[in-house]
Formats: C-alpha cells, sequence, structure tokens
C-alpha cells in the first residue's frame, strides 16, 4: 500500500525542492518548509529572511517573482502569496522575516 501511495502522487517532493533551490535569489535564505490543512486544501509554507541594507523587500519581491515563473510551481499551486512579514534588529543589521504560502492546486496532493 506504502509503494502504492507513493507512485500514485501527485508529485515528487525532490523535484519541487529542487525547483525551490533554482528560485532562491540574492539575499534571501530558507529556514523552514512545512504543509498544513486548511478546510478541504493543502497549503505549503516557505519560510525565510532577507537582509540587505535597505534592500530586503526587493529581495523578497524578487523571490516571490522567480517562484511564481518556475514552471514547477504554476504547475503545483494554484495560489503563491507573501502570507507574513516581520522586520528584526540582529545587532545593526536589519532583517526581514517572512513566510510565502502556496496553495496546492486540488488533486496535486
Amino acid at each position: 500500500k506504502d509503494a502504492e501511495d507513493v507512485m500514485g502522487r501527485g508529485f515528487y517532493w525532490s523535484k519541487l525542492l529542487s525547483a525551490l533551490t533554482d528560485s532562491v535569489t540574492k539575499g534571501v535564505w530558507l529556514t523552514r518548509l512545512s504543509t498544513e490543512s486548511e478546510k478541504d486544501t493543502r497549503v505549503l509554507l516557505i519560510e525565510g529572511s532577507a537582509v540587505g541594507r535597505g534592500e530586503e523587500s526587493a529581495f523578497i519581491g524578487r523571490f516571490m517573482k522567480e517562484l511564481k515563473k518556475n514552471p514547477v510551481f504554476t504547475e503545483l499551486f494554484d495560489e503563491i502569496e507573501l502570507g507574513h512579514l516581520s522586520q528584526k534588529k540582529l545587532k545593526d543589521v536589519d532583517v526581514y522575516d517572512f513566510v510565502v504560502r502556496c496553495t496546492f492546486k486540488k488533486g496535486r496532493v
């Protein structure tokens, strides 16, 4: 049964992780990946941080743009949106923590 479940999946995590790696841009560091269920949908949460002497929001914007144009992500997800953004200071450096919410298309997980 387990082998059937794996073979019958709508995607492979290795392909998704490779596409994610290809989409990471300068100034962005990923810190956590997780999934959650909301009603009848499944969401991939991508957590990360951006550091860049005043360019942090631009770095996050470029990362989001790369995700949205990546063919693996457009195949798997209906929506890719910024779910949370917060700012903190580490010593004298501004750090922006963010969460990207990717809503799986029906039948993909």
